[in-house]
C-alpha cells in the first residue's frame, strides 16, 4: 500500500484534462483560488508545478550511468576493476493521493500497480556486489595512502568524481520533495478538501463504508501486505466511485497544484538554481557518456 511515497513525481508543469467546473468564490484567509474542478480519474492527466525542478527518471538515468563510468575510470587507475552497473530508467511510481482509478482499484484495491517492478528494482539493488576493502579504501579515501604505486588523494575516487561531475547537494533534490510534502500537508487542512472527504465520507456511509477520510480507507490495517483480498478492492472500488461521484480527486488536485504554484513563487530562486545545477551536471556527463 501507498501512504504517501512521494519521492518522484513525474510532473511537470500545470495541465489538467477532462471536464471541470470555474470557481472563483472567495475562499478562507490564507487560501489560494484554484481555477478549475477538474474531472480527473489518472495521473497521467494532471501535472504538478514543483515536478519542473525534479530530476526525471531519463536524466537521473545518465546521471548514474555517467557517476558509475567516472568511478570506473577513477578506480582503474589503481588497478581495480569496476564492473559496470547495469542500469535502467526507473519511472516514477508516486500516488500522492492514493488511488484515482477505478480500473486499478478493480485489480490492486490499494496496492500499487506497480508494486512488482518496485521489488525488482529493490532486489536488482540489494543483489549489486559490496565493494572490498581495498576498493571501499580507494573510493573513500580513508585507507592506505598508496594503492599499486598510486597515491589516494584526500576524499579518494568518491571526492574526486563528485569534482568531476559537478556534483551539487543532494538535498536539494531533497528539498523540492520537502515542498511537495508541504503542499500535499497544506491541501489536506484546506476548507475545501476537508469539505470534499466530509461528502466522501457520506457517499461512503451510504455504500457501507465506514472511514474517517481516503487514506483512513487507504491505511487499513485490515488491507495488509500481500495480493488483495475481496473486501480490500470492493472497498477501494466504493472509494473512487465516491471520489468520482463527488469530484474529490479534481478538488484534491485542484488544491494541491495551487499550493505548489505558491511554492514556486516563494522559492523559485532557490528552486531555479537547483534546476540550473542540474543541467550543468548532466552536461558534464555527456563527455563521460560519449555524447
Amino acid at each position: 500500500m501507498s501512504r504517501r511515497i512521494r519521492i518522484t513525481l513525474a510532473l511537470v508543469a500545470l495541465g489538467v484534462s477532462g471536464c471541470g467546473v470555474a470557481t472563483g468564490a472567495p475562499t478562507p484567509s490564507g487560501e489560494p483560488p484554484i481555477d478549475t474542478l477538474p474531472a480527473i480519474t489518472a495521473y497521467s492527466a494532471v501535472s504538478f508545478p514543483l515536478a519542473a525542478y525534479r530530476t526525471r527518471p531519463g536524466e537521473q538515468l545518465t546521471l548514474s550511468l555517467a557517476h558509475d563510468q567516472a568511478v570506473r575510470n577513477c578506480l582503474g587507475r589503481y588497478g581495480i576493476d569496476y564492473p559496470l552497473p547495469q542500469r535502467t530508467a526507473t519511472p516514477n511510481f508516486d500516488r500522492p493521493i492514493g488511488v484515482i482509478s477505478a480500473s486499478d482499484a478493480a485489480r490492486f484495491g490499494y496496492k500499487s500497480p506497480h508494486a512488482a517492478d518496485i521489488a525488482a528494482t529493490d532486489r536488482a539493488k540489494a543483489a549489486e556486489k559490496a565493494p572490498d576493502a581495498v576498493t571501499l579504501g580507494v573510493l573513500s579515501g580513508t585507507g592506505k595512502s598508496t594503492v599499486n604505486g598510486v597515491p589516494v588523494p584526500a576524499g579518494g575516487c568518491a571526492t574526486q568524481v563528485q569534482h568531476e561531475l559537478a556534483d551539487h547537494n543532494p538535498s536539494q533534490e531533497n528539498r523540492v520533495i520537502s515542498l511537495a510534502s508541504e503542499s500535499y500537508a497544506r491541501a489536506e487542512a484546506d476548507s475545501r478538501v476537508v469539505t470534499a472527504f466530509g461528502r466522501w465520507r457520506t457517499c461512503m456511509t451510504a455504500a457501507g463504508f465506514d472511514y474517517r477520510d481516503p487514506w483512513a480507507a487507504n491505511n487499513d490495517p485490515v488491507f495488509g501486505a500481500g495480493e488483495p483480498t475481496a473486501q480490500e478492492i470492493a472497498t477501494a472500488r466504493a472509494d473512487v466511485a465516491c471520489r468520482i461521484a463527488e469530484n474529490v480527486t479534481g478538488t484534491w488536485l485542484a488544491v494541491i497544484i495551487a499550493y505548489q504554484k505558491r511554492l514556486v513563487s516563494q522559492h523559485h530562486a532557490e528552486l531555479d538554481r537547483y534546476r540550473s545545477e542540474t543541467e550543468t551536471q548532466l552536461k558534464a556527463a555527456a563527455p563521460l557518456l560519449g555524447r
